[in-house]
């Protein structure tokens, strides 16, 4: 039988394994405790700044829809009860936010666009679940009867409001006119020597020919105002380059 060679007569470097070491734990490896105000302020809700100051805009605007409600002389039980957001009842709160969508008005009385209301029930509907952390209502849930009245009133006061022109009002672009385009083509704007030229040439091309006959030209709203050596202002498209 062959006897197996000892690694150390073959490789006069052979060094044996080292052993594992433990670790040497630092004593300072950790943070320092945390106390008071900083565990209380990692604790909140994180909340961008933008949808708190939309918070802060719909709590003012219905506080003050209820001092107004309160200013004037109504029996007991049409006054708006102090706590309302806070209310476990959804048939109350309901009343009172059908009441807030028909009475609600802009500082100078004129009334409010559908966007607007819709954008004050979102943020009513972020200050109840707030103020009630195990609330279930959910204003725009069709699947939540409770609040199908508010919905319902929601809807009408819309259609009313767009009969009267709020909210909907359209922004017409201006067009290119002919001499425009020629101006294009003749400062080589548009054109077929470079790739630039040609994309621009051919979404021009391709969205005069899809236009109807009442919107010929495309909208100037897709081109940039820009200024060309020996000729007018004229707009200039801006592509994907």
């Amino acid at each position: 039988m062959m006897q197996e060679r000892d690694p150390k007569e073959e490789d006069d470097d052979f060094q044996p394994p080292k052993k594992k070491t433990k670790r040497k734990v630092k004593e300072d490896r950790f943070a320092g405790p945390t106390t008071g105000d900083v565990l209380q302020n990692y604790s909140k809700e994180f909340t961008c700044k933008n949808t708190a100051a939309s918070n802060s805009w719909v709590l003012k605007t219905f506080q003050a829809w209820m001092r107004n409600r309160r200013s004037v002389e109504l029996p007991t039980d049409e006054q708006v009860p102090e706590d309302i957001l806070s209310s476990g009842d959804a048939e109350l709160l309901q009343k009172w936010l059908i009441c807030f969508v028909l009475e609600v008005r802009k500082i100078s009385g004129e009334k409010y666009p559908p966007k607007t209301i819709l954008h004050l029930l979102c943020g009513l509907q972020r200050a109840v679940r707030l103020q009630q952390r195990s609330s279930s209502f959910n204003f725009f849930d069709k699947a939540d009867h409770r609040f199908q009245g508010l919905r319902n009133a929601f809807d009408k006061v819309c259609r009313e409001l767009r009969r009267e022109g709020l909210g909907t009002i359209i922004k017409h672009a201006a067009v290119i006119s002919t001499k425009e385009e020629n101006t294009f083509w003749e400062e080589e704007v548009i054109g077929i020597n470079t790739p630039l030229q040609l994309l621009r040439a051919v979404f021009f091309e391709e969205h005069n020919a899809q236009a109807s006959e009442k919107e010929k030209m495309v909208a100037s709203e897709t081109f940039s105002h820009c200024t060309f050596q020996n000729c007018a202002s004229v707009n200039v498209y801006i592509g994907k380059q």
